[in-house]
């Protein structure tokens, strides 16, 4: 059997390692040498199927199928950090990876296609967050707002199940929420910013960024328990100022993960 891991923490190969240490597991683990080329926007599916073909349609979302391009075999998933939704494909072929390159910016040039990289308007408005600032190795899916993608009564030998169970069980002090926050453009957000209620610091703002269609400011932040209500009035000491904010659904507004 061979298990793949494609995820967004560096510590994930010492994490492996260690699992097969300590269960004494006959296992090979090593890194691939694997590029992930990422076609995201409202046009990802057409482009994406002029080069590898209609089967692309039919693959399901946060699913992936080996398709052929030039002879070769490319595993490309319906996945990636974008609400609009998209693909990404794991290149393991770095010539016919170029022409892969080649024939898809070709492909998308009747829809003004371009590089580009995550966009953090998007990313917050639709409430993706990011590991090591919004969420870190300290928090349970519980205080990251994912408890529905994690059942607590499976019967199954999971790592890690039973000190959720316990994180459950005795109830969580903080939790992920949205905020919208008052006032002019906010700046970069490099460090966590204070939120506070009545001079008293009860978390902190994450990411931030100013929304034009929204026309104001949008934040991802950790908040104490009993403050993360929708409509939850608080305070956001800013490198500019203090403004005033409140706690906001995710996503923000219409945005939607595709």
């Amino acid at each position: 059997d061979r298990f793949w891991f494609s995820i967004s923490d560096l510590d994930i190969l010492l994490w492996a390692q260690g699992i097969a240490l300590g269960m004494k597991l006959d296992v090979k683990i090593f890194e691939p040498d694997i590029w992930p080329l990422a076609v995201q926007g409202p046009k990802a599916e057409d482009v994406v199927v002029a080069v590898f073909g209609e089967a692309v349609r039919k693959t399901k979302f946060f699913r992936f199928d080996n398709l052929e391009f030039m002879g070769h075999k490319f595993l490309v998933a319906r996945s990636g950090w974008s609400a609009q939704g998209g693909f990404e494909i794991y290149v393991d072929d770095a010539v016919i990876g170029v022409q892969l390159y080649d024939a898809l910016a070709k492909a998308g040039k009747q829809f003004d296609i371009g590089p580009g990289c995550p966009n953090l308007i998007e990313r917050i408005e639709a409430g993706l967050m990011t590991y090591g600032s919004d969420i870190t190795r300290a928090d349970t899916p519980l205080e990251a707002a994912m408890e529905q993608y994690v059942s607590l009564d499976a019967d199954i030998d999971a790592i890690g199940l039973d000190a959720i169970r316990a994180v459950a069980k005795r109830g969580i002090d903080r939790r992920v929420c949205g905020l919208t926050i008052d006032g002019p453009k906010v700046p970069a957000n490099r460090n966590p910013w204070p939120v506070k209620v009545g001079g008293k610091q009860i978390g902190s703002v994450t990411s931030a960024v100013w929304s034009p269609r929204l026309e104001t400011n949008v934040a991802l932040g950790q908040l104490a328990i009993g403050y993360t209500p929708v409509g939850t009035k608080v305070l956001v000491q800013t490198p500019a100022g203090e403004f005033s904010a409140q706690v906001s659904p995710v996503p923000f507004d219409g945005a939607t993960k595709k």
